[in-house]
């Protein structure tokens, strides 16, 4: 199975964490997959997922530390022709910002599954929660 992982970014938080450990447990094994994120985010953990996966297989959009409105512009259209062209079995979302943007490319590609990891239980737009959903 392809699996497409799309995640803010890798700084040093319980999400991040958690996509280490599982690849650290094997979870991946026997999958081709492909790590998606707005930004590098604060500290080494993209350097250890990178070397977890391979650096082809982690996809940073910015290198900076905090993503910006033009990266999360830039991300959409990157995610969008990663999965017009490597076509994943599966798009996995971790993380609000990751939940909108994924969800949003996710209804131009109607064959893919979608796994949201939902890491907040509410937003503070009003905005965001309409896109969001209920």
């Amino acid at each position: 199975m392809r699996i497409l992982y799309f995640i803010n970014g890798f700084d040093p938080g319980g999400a991040e964490h958690g996509l280490l450990t599982l690849l650290q447990a094997g979870f991946f094994s026997g999958h081709e997959l492909k790590i998606l994120a707005f930004c590098r985010g604060h500290g080494a953990l993209a350097d250890e997922i990178a070397a977890k996966i391979g650096e082809h297989n982690l996809i940073l959009t910015s290198q900076s530390e905090e993503p910006t409105l033009r990266t999360f512009v830039g991300t959409f259209f990157v995610m969008l022709r990663l999965i017009r062209e490597w076509r994943p079995d599966m798009v996995a979302l971790s993380l609000k910002q990751a939940n909108l943007l994924g969800r949003l490319v996710a209804m131009f590609a109607p064959r893919l599954h979608c796994v949201s990891f939902e890491h907040t239980t509410r937003y503070r737009s009003r905005r965001a929660a309409g896109i969001y959903g209920p």
